[in-house]
Protein backbone atom coordinates (compact mmCIF):
# COMPACT_ATOMS: atom_id res chain seq x y z
CA UNK A 1 0.00 0.00 0.00
CA UNK A 2 1.00 3.58 -0.63
CA UNK A 3 1.87 5.35 2.63
CA UNK A 4 1.44 9.13 2.52
CA UNK A 5 3.87 11.29 4.46
CA UNK A 6 2.55 13.76 6.98
CA UNK A 7 4.94 16.37 5.59
CA UNK A 8 2.93 16.66 2.40
CA UNK A 9 1.59 20.12 1.74
CA UNK A 10 -0.75 19.50 -1.17
CA UNK A 11 -4.36 18.95 -0.07
CA UNK A 12 -5.83 15.60 -1.05
CA UNK A 13 -9.29 16.64 0.16
CA UNK A 14 -11.36 18.93 -2.13
CA UNK A 15 -12.12 21.68 0.39
CA UNK A 16 -12.73 24.15 -2.43
CA UNK A 17 -15.98 22.38 -3.22
CA UNK A 18 -17.41 23.20 0.20
CA UNK A 19 -19.62 26.28 0.22
CA UNK A 20 -19.84 28.62 3.16
CA UNK A 21 -16.11 29.15 3.74
CA UNK A 22 -16.58 32.91 3.30
CA UNK A 23 -19.08 32.90 6.13
CA UNK A 24 -16.64 30.99 8.35
CA UNK A 25 -13.65 33.30 7.85
CA UNK A 26 -15.99 36.31 8.09
CA UNK A 27 -17.18 35.02 11.46
CA UNK A 28 -13.59 34.43 12.57
CA UNK A 29 -12.65 37.94 11.43
CA UNK A 30 -15.44 39.45 13.52
CA UNK A 31 -14.32 37.37 16.51
CA UNK A 32 -10.73 38.57 16.11
CA UNK A 33 -11.98 42.16 16.02
CA UNK A 34 -14.10 41.67 19.15
CA UNK A 35 -11.26 39.97 21.03
CA UNK A 36 -8.93 42.83 20.06
CA UNK A 37 -11.50 45.34 21.27
CA UNK A 38 -11.90 43.54 24.60
CA UNK A 39 -8.17 43.24 25.24
CA UNK A 40 -7.56 46.89 24.31
CA UNK A 41 -10.34 48.01 26.64
CA UNK A 42 -8.80 45.90 29.39
CA UNK A 43 -5.45 47.66 28.90
CA UNK A 44 -7.12 51.08 29.19
CA UNK A 45 -8.96 50.02 32.34
CA UNK A 46 -5.75 48.68 33.86
CA UNK A 47 -4.04 52.04 33.28
CA UNK A 48 -6.96 53.70 35.05
CA UNK A 49 -6.80 51.21 37.92
CA UNK A 50 -3.10 51.83 38.47
CA UNK A 51 -3.67 55.48 39.33
CA UNK A 52 -6.94 54.97 41.16
CA UNK A 53 -5.38 52.29 43.35
CA UNK A 54 -2.78 54.83 44.41
CA UNK A 55 -5.36 57.53 45.07
CA UNK A 56 -7.66 55.12 46.87
CA UNK A 57 -4.96 53.93 49.26
CA UNK A 58 -2.75 57.03 49.50
CA UNK A 59 -5.39 59.33 50.87
CA UNK A 60 -8.09 59.78 53.45
CA UNK A 61 -11.72 60.84 53.77
CA UNK A 62 -13.10 63.10 56.49
CA UNK A 63 -16.82 63.42 57.19
CA UNK A 64 -18.70 65.95 59.32
CA UNK A 65 -22.30 65.59 60.46
CA UNK A 66 -24.83 67.90 58.76
CA UNK A 67 -25.74 71.28 60.23
CA UNK A 68 -28.97 73.21 59.79
CA UNK A 69 -27.35 76.57 59.09
CA UNK A 70 -25.88 76.75 55.54
CA UNK A 71 -23.56 79.59 56.54
CA UNK A 72 -22.24 77.64 59.47
CA UNK A 73 -21.68 74.65 57.21
CA UNK A 74 -19.74 76.82 54.76
CA UNK A 75 -17.54 78.20 57.55
CA UNK A 76 -16.92 74.70 58.82
CA UNK A 77 -15.74 73.62 55.40
CA UNK A 78 -13.39 76.61 55.07
CA UNK A 79 -11.88 75.95 58.49
CA UNK A 80 -11.49 72.24 57.78
CA UNK A 81 -9.83 72.91 54.42
CA UNK A 82 -7.31 75.22 56.10
CA UNK A 83 -6.43 72.52 58.63
CA UNK A 84 -6.08 69.85 55.95
CA UNK A 85 -3.79 72.02 53.80
CA UNK A 86 -1.40 72.34 56.76
CA UNK A 87 -0.93 68.56 56.96
CA UNK A 88 2.49 67.57 55.50
CA UNK A 89 2.19 65.39 52.42
CA UNK A 90 -1.30 66.46 51.32
CA UNK A 91 -1.18 66.90 47.53
CA UNK A 92 -4.75 67.89 46.74
CA UNK A 93 -8.11 68.23 48.46
CA UNK A 94 -11.55 67.63 46.97
CA UNK A 95 -14.95 68.53 48.43
CA UNK A 96 -17.49 65.81 47.73
CA UNK A 97 -20.54 67.80 46.69
CA UNK A 98 -24.17 66.89 47.17
CA UNK A 99 -24.50 66.17 43.46
CA UNK A 100 -21.61 63.73 43.52
CA UNK A 101 -22.75 62.11 46.76
CA UNK A 102 -26.20 61.42 45.37
CA UNK A 103 -24.95 60.06 42.04
CA UNK A 104 -25.50 56.43 41.11
CA UNK A 105 -21.94 55.59 42.15
CA UNK A 106 -21.34 57.40 45.41
CA UNK A 107 -24.46 56.44 47.28
CA UNK A 108 -22.63 53.16 47.96
CA UNK A 109 -19.77 54.94 49.73
CA UNK A 110 -21.23 57.94 51.52
CA UNK A 111 -23.98 58.39 54.09
CA UNK A 112 -26.99 59.48 52.08
CA UNK A 113 -29.84 61.74 53.09
CA UNK A 114 -32.94 60.06 54.44
CA UNK A 115 -36.58 61.15 54.20
CA UNK A 116 -36.44 62.06 57.89
CA UNK A 117 -33.14 63.90 57.53
CA UNK A 118 -32.89 65.85 54.28
CA UNK A 119 -29.53 67.32 55.33
CA UNK A 120 -26.39 65.81 53.83
CA UNK A 121 -23.08 64.97 55.44
CA UNK A 122 -20.05 67.11 54.65
CA UNK A 123 -17.34 64.99 53.04
CA UNK A 124 -13.85 66.01 51.98
CA UNK A 125 -11.18 63.77 50.43
CA UNK A 126 -7.42 64.30 50.32
CA UNK A 127 -4.65 62.61 48.30
CA UNK A 128 -1.32 62.07 50.04
CA UNK A 129 2.27 61.99 48.81
CA UNK A 130 3.47 58.37 49.01
CA UNK A 131 6.97 59.60 49.85
CA UNK A 132 5.76 61.19 53.09
CA UNK A 133 4.95 58.99 56.07
CA UNK A 134 1.51 59.90 57.41
CA UNK A 135 0.45 59.38 61.02
CA UNK A 136 -3.33 58.89 60.77
CA UNK A 137 -3.92 58.74 64.56
CA UNK A 138 -2.10 62.06 64.92
CA UNK A 139 -4.13 63.61 62.09
CA UNK A 140 -7.36 62.34 63.64
CA UNK A 141 -6.42 63.71 67.08
CA UNK A 142 -5.55 67.12 65.62
CA UNK A 143 -8.80 67.38 63.68
CA UNK A 144 -10.90 66.28 66.66
CA UNK A 145 -9.58 69.21 68.68
CA UNK A 146 -11.39 71.60 66.35
CA UNK A 147 -14.15 69.25 65.15
CA UNK A 148 -15.05 66.75 67.91
CA UNK A 149 -17.67 65.01 65.74
CA UNK A 150 -15.40 64.52 62.73
CA UNK A 151 -14.92 61.04 61.27
CA UNK A 152 -11.67 60.14 59.46
CA UNK A 153 -11.13 57.07 57.27
CA UNK A 154 -8.02 55.94 55.43
CA UNK A 155 -8.46 55.88 51.66
CA UNK A 156 -10.52 58.00 49.30
CA UNK A 157 -14.03 56.56 49.37
CA UNK A 158 -15.09 57.81 45.94
CA UNK A 159 -11.98 56.32 44.34
CA UNK A 160 -12.57 53.04 46.16
CA UNK A 161 -16.11 52.94 44.77
CA UNK A 162 -15.00 53.64 41.20
CA UNK A 163 -12.13 51.19 41.70
CA UNK A 164 -14.58 48.39 42.45
CA UNK A 165 -16.71 49.32 39.43
CA UNK A 166 -13.73 49.43 37.05
CA UNK A 167 -12.35 46.15 38.42
CA UNK A 168 -15.73 44.51 37.85
CA UNK A 169 -15.86 45.92 34.32
CA UNK A 170 -12.34 44.67 33.59
CA UNK A 171 -13.13 41.15 34.81
CA UNK A 172 -16.35 41.16 32.77
CA UNK A 173 -14.47 42.23 29.63
CA UNK A 174 -11.86 39.50 30.07
CA UNK A 175 -14.61 36.91 30.59
CA UNK A 176 -16.28 38.17 27.41
CA UNK A 177 -12.99 37.85 25.50
CA UNK A 178 -12.64 34.30 26.78
CA UNK A 179 -16.19 33.44 25.73
CA UNK A 180 -15.55 34.84 22.25
CA UNK A 181 -12.41 32.69 22.04
CA UNK A 182 -14.38 29.61 23.10
CA UNK A 183 -17.01 30.46 20.49
CA UNK A 184 -14.26 30.61 17.85
CA UNK A 185 -13.03 27.18 18.91
CA UNK A 186 -16.51 25.68 18.72
CA UNK A 187 -17.06 27.35 15.35
CA UNK A 188 -14.01 25.75 13.79
CA UNK A 189 -14.71 22.44 15.56
CA UNK A 190 -18.22 22.40 14.10
CA UNK A 191 -16.90 23.35 10.65
CA UNK A 192 -14.22 20.66 10.83
CA UNK A 193 -16.69 18.00 11.94
CA UNK A 194 -19.03 18.99 9.11
CA UNK A 195 -16.09 18.68 6.72
CA UNK A 196 -15.39 15.18 7.97
CA UNK A 197 -18.97 14.19 7.16
CA UNK A 198 -18.97 15.89 3.74
CA UNK A 199 -15.65 14.31 2.72
CA UNK A 200 -16.34 10.96 4.34
CA UNK A 201 -15.87 9.04 1.06
CA UNK A 202 -12.57 10.79 0.26
CA UNK A 203 -11.28 10.19 3.78
CA UNK A 204 -12.25 6.53 3.55
CA UNK A 205 -10.33 6.17 0.28
CA UNK A 206 -7.30 7.90 1.75
CA UNK A 207 -7.30 5.55 4.71
CA UNK A 208 -7.66 2.53 2.42
CA UNK A 209 -4.56 3.48 0.42
CA UNK A 210 -2.56 3.91 3.62
CA UNK A 211 -3.04 7.52 4.73
CA UNK A 212 -2.47 7.98 8.44
CA UNK A 213 -4.89 9.86 10.64
CA UNK A 214 -2.23 12.52 11.24
CA UNK A 215 -1.98 13.12 7.49
CA UNK A 216 -5.74 13.60 7.24
CA UNK A 217 -5.73 15.82 10.34
CA UNK A 218 -3.00 17.92 8.75
CA UNK A 219 -5.19 18.50 5.69
CA UNK A 220 -7.95 19.89 7.89
CA UNK A 221 -5.43 21.80 9.97
CA UNK A 222 -4.04 23.50 6.87
CA UNK A 223 -7.55 24.36 5.71
CA UNK A 224 -8.41 25.77 9.15
CA UNK A 225 -5.17 27.79 9.07
CA UNK A 226 -6.15 29.19 5.67
CA UNK A 227 -9.54 30.26 7.01
CA UNK A 228 -8.05 31.70 10.20
CA UNK A 229 -5.44 33.67 8.23
CA UNK A 230 -8.18 35.19 6.08
CA UNK A 231 -10.25 35.87 9.18
CA UNK A 232 -7.20 37.31 10.94
CA UNK A 233 -6.52 39.68 8.05
CA UNK A 234 -10.16 40.78 8.12
CA UNK A 235 -10.07 41.21 11.91
CA UNK A 236 -6.77 43.11 11.72
CA UNK A 237 -8.21 45.39 9.05
CA UNK A 238 -11.34 46.10 11.09
CA UNK A 239 -9.31 46.73 14.26
CA UNK A 240 -6.80 49.01 12.50
CA UNK A 241 -9.59 50.93 10.76
CA UNK A 242 -11.57 51.33 13.98
CA UNK A 243 -8.49 52.47 15.90
CA UNK A 244 -7.45 54.87 13.14
CA UNK A 245 -10.92 56.42 13.03
CA UNK A 246 -10.90 56.68 16.81
CA UNK A 247 -7.51 58.42 16.95
CA UNK A 248 -8.45 60.83 14.16
CA UNK A 249 -11.78 61.88 15.68
CA UNK A 250 -11.15 61.70 19.44
CA UNK A 251 -8.33 62.97 21.62
CA UNK A 252 -7.41 59.61 23.17
CA UNK A 253 -5.34 61.28 25.87
CA UNK A 254 -8.67 62.26 27.42
CA UNK A 255 -9.68 58.60 27.67
CA UNK A 256 -6.65 57.89 29.81
CA UNK A 257 -7.27 60.73 32.25
CA UNK A 258 -5.51 58.90 35.06
CA UNK A 259 -2.42 57.86 33.10
CA UNK A 260 0.59 59.90 32.05
CA UNK A 261 0.78 58.30 28.61
CA UNK A 262 -1.74 56.61 26.37
CA UNK A 263 -0.83 52.92 25.70
CA UNK A 264 -0.40 53.20 21.92
CA UNK A 265 2.28 50.49 21.74
CA UNK A 266 0.27 48.02 23.82
CA UNK A 267 -2.87 48.48 21.73
CA UNK A 268 -1.05 48.09 18.42
CA UNK A 269 0.64 44.97 19.80
CA UNK A 270 -2.79 43.54 20.61
CA UNK A 271 -4.07 44.43 17.12
CA UNK A 272 -1.10 42.63 15.52
CA UNK A 273 -0.85 39.56 17.75
CA UNK A 274 -4.55 38.79 18.32
CA UNK A 275 -4.98 37.30 14.80
CA UNK A 276 -1.84 35.19 15.31
CA UNK A 277 -3.10 33.89 18.65
CA UNK A 278 -6.51 33.05 17.18
CA UNK A 279 -4.88 31.26 14.21
CA UNK A 280 -2.79 29.08 16.51
CA UNK A 281 -5.82 28.19 18.65
CA UNK A 282 -7.87 27.42 15.52
CA UNK A 283 -5.17 25.09 14.15
CA UNK A 284 -4.95 23.18 17.41
CA UNK A 285 -8.74 22.94 17.59
CA UNK A 286 -9.04 21.60 14.04
CA UNK A 287 -6.26 19.04 14.55
CA UNK A 288 -7.72 17.84 17.86
CA UNK A 289 -11.23 17.58 16.41
CA UNK A 290 -10.11 15.43 13.45
CA UNK A 291 -7.89 13.16 15.53
CA UNK A 292 -10.65 12.58 18.07
CA UNK A 293 -13.30 11.92 15.39
CA UNK A 294 -11.10 9.49 13.45
CA UNK A 295 -10.08 7.67 16.63
CA UNK A 296 -13.74 6.99 17.35
CA UNK A 297 -14.13 5.25 13.98
CA UNK A 298 -11.38 2.70 14.54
Amino acid sequence: MLKMKTSAVRSEIPFNQVKGSKMVFGTLGLMVFLITLCLSSSILLERTLQTWRHEATQGFTVTLPPVTDPQQQFLQQIELLKLLKKIPGVLNIEIVTQEKRTSIFDHWAYPASTPHSPLSFQTIEATLDSRVKIDFPQISSTLEIFFPTIHLEAGRKSKETFLEIVQTAQISIMILAGLIGIAAIFTIAFTTHAGLIIHERVIEILRLIGAEDRFIAKQFQSYALKLSVKGGILGFGLSALFYSLLTSTIDLSLLSVTSKTFPYAEIWSIIVFSPILVAVVIMISAHTTVMFALSQET
